[in-house]
């Protein structure tokens, strides 16, 4: 039924979206996701059942219809950038890797396999146990990459050792421009102080944060679900130590 896919202008509810991720649901119904254009909804984003609108109320815009004005400046400079910013905003369609291995990385073949192997799955659960040194960091970085560009990663919990907390961080910023919030014992005290009983530090707006798991442990009298941060659609990334226990990794997922 739906002809809608990602880059996609519709109009609906007497105003224009751009489609960002479309997806089908168990019940076989069409799940569109889009990005306000039109001034009243401008960046506000929605999620919608296609099915579930009047007949007819969404209507993708027609490039026909446009109407094409002249660009003065200098080399067609703002329509270049018009351009970029429109391919921003589309998201991948397909499982193929097309962001991560974008990064600052001289990628292997290998390295990009989890971010295929998750791509084509609805809900990944994976454990990467590649040898050490061969860029299991380099592989959750190109897999976060992916899931933010397709919308799937809008709030990012890394939990690993405070030992590694660093190398993640500087990793993730440096490589993938993944600004990940440090978020250790200390920073989850002082941020408790200021907060009402029994909240949880992790659903402040933070898009992106790194814990220790000693850290994630002072939460551990808060409801399990909240442990993943809640709000818009969660990755975590948990890293262990080379040499963790089988009985360690196998509680931690």
């Amino acid at each position: 039924m739906s002809t809608i896919s990602p880059g996609m202008r519709i109009e609906m509810r007497s105003v224009e979206w751009l489609v960002k991720r479309t997806q089908t649901t168990s019940s076989k119904l069409h799940l569109i996701e889009a990005v306000g254009i039109s001034d009243i909804v401008k960046d506000k984003e929605i999620k919608f059942i296609q099915e579930y609108e009047k007949p007819g109320s969404v209507k993708p815009v027609d490039p026909a219809d446009v109407i094409l004005v002249p660009d003065p400046s200098p080399r067609y400079m703002h329509t270049m950038l018009t351009l970029e910013s429109q391919l921003r905003y589309t998201s991948p369609n397909t499982h193929r890797v097309s962001v991560g291995n974008q990064a600052a990385i001289d990628a292997l073949d290998f390295q990009l396999d989890p971010a295929r192997l998750a791509l084509g799955e609805e809900r990944p659960r994976l454990l990467i146990a590649d040898g050490v040194g061969l860029g299991k960091t380099i592989e959750a970085g190109i897999l976060v990459s992916e899931l933010i560009a397709r919308g799937r990663g809008q709030r990012i919990l890394v939990v690993t050792t405070k030992a590694m907390l660093t190398q993640f961080q500087q990793e993730f910023w440096i490589r993938f421009s993944i600004a990940l919030t440090r978020m250790d014992s200390a920073a989850i005290q002082r941020i408790k102080e200021r907060i009402p009983e029994r909240h949880n530090p992790f659903h402040l707006s933070m898009e992106a944060c790194a814990s220790s798991l000693r850290s994630v442990n002072l939460t551990s009298s808060l409801p399990a679900a909240s442990l993943g941060i809640q709000a818009g659609s969660p990755v975590t990334v948990l890293r262990m130590a080379s040499g963790s226990s089988s009985s360690m990794i196998r509680s931690c997922l």
